[in-house]
């Protein structure tokens, strides 16, 4: 059988291409060689070409490739199928909070910050400052985009920030350019005990920005002393609170407005007249 195959070989090595096929075949697969040694002789180079695709190397490592891509295509597609489902499952699950926090939104206390901040007499001429810009952003969505998040600080009661309100000094145009925020004001929801908190913050601090630039419009201010611009700049820093209920928030926003008043810069006065003379 050996000397078979010796001579078969031997007469197909006399064919150029037959001698570069199964010198191919000899090196990349050696157990098939005596394989494609019969199918040459007995079916030609052309069939026997073909019948090697399969076994050939480089399309060996194509087809793993191909076939590596399409497991990640039908697993990718597999999971964000998975993903699409669990978001709705939760969207579902979760819906009557979801339909809660709706309310609260388009109800929200902000709206009524604004409005109180563009009507109240002490504080809406610097509100009409072209430097000041607002920004009021609905922070929610983000829960909308990650409903897992949403629903494990549902279940355990976390916070759930809702929205914010945002108020920032630019001397550009462009809102982006040189920010220096004054004023943000943050509001969360607590789902399972219906809570709503709120936490704010107050950057007038002269050395962070022109602090006379915010109050262009209180021509008092022209008249009155440095060290009450600082004191005053301090106070509405100390505001800043953490969580807290809505009437701790609406007396913090009162006591904000109340500052740029008349009545706490003569109280203001008073003091240091009590202070100078050891009254």
């Amino acid at each position: 059988m050996k000397k078979l195959l010796e001579f078969k070989v031997f007469d197909l090595l006399q064919n150029k291409d037959n001698e570069k096929f199964l010198d191919k075949v000899k090196k990349e697969n050696p157990n098939l060689y005596s394989k494609f040694v019969n199918i040459l002789g007995n079916k030609g180079l052309k069939i026997a070409k073909q019948k090697y695709e399969e076994f050939d190397p480089e399309n060996v490592k194509k087809l793993k490739e191909l076939e590596k891509e399409e497991v990640a295509i039908r697993k990718k597609q597999r999971t964000k199928e998975g993903k699409e489902e669990l978001k709705n499952q939760v969207l579902e699950e979760c819906a009557s909070e979801i339909e809660e926090i709706e309310r609260i939104l388009y109800n929200s206390v902000l709206y009524d910050i604004q409005l109180k901040f563009k009507e109240d007499k002490n504080v809406s001429s610097i509100f009409k400052n072209r430097f000041l810009k607002k920004k009021y952003k609905s922070e929610f969505s983000k829960y909308i985009k990650n409903p897992k998040a949403m629903r494990t600080r549902i279940k355990n009661d976390l916070s759930l920030e809702l929205d914010s309100l945002i108020y920032l000094m630019s001397y550009f145009d462009d809102i982006n350019n040189n920010l220096s925020r004054l004023i943000l004001i943050r509001q969360f929801y607590y789902a399972k005990t219906k809570n709503l908190t709120y936490s704010l913050s107050f950057n007038f601090n002269s050395s962070e920005f022109d602090f006379e630039e915010v109050c262009t419009y209180l021509k008092s201010d022209s008249e009155r002393e440095t060290n009450f611009l600082n004191y005053r700049s301090n106070y509405i820093n100390s505001l800043g609170a953490f969580q807290v209920n809505k009437p701790e928030m609406l007396r913090i926003i009162d006591n904000f407005c109340n500052a740029f008043s008349d009545n706490f810069y003569e109280e203001w006065k008073l003091k240091i007249d009590i202070e100078k003379y050891n009254l």
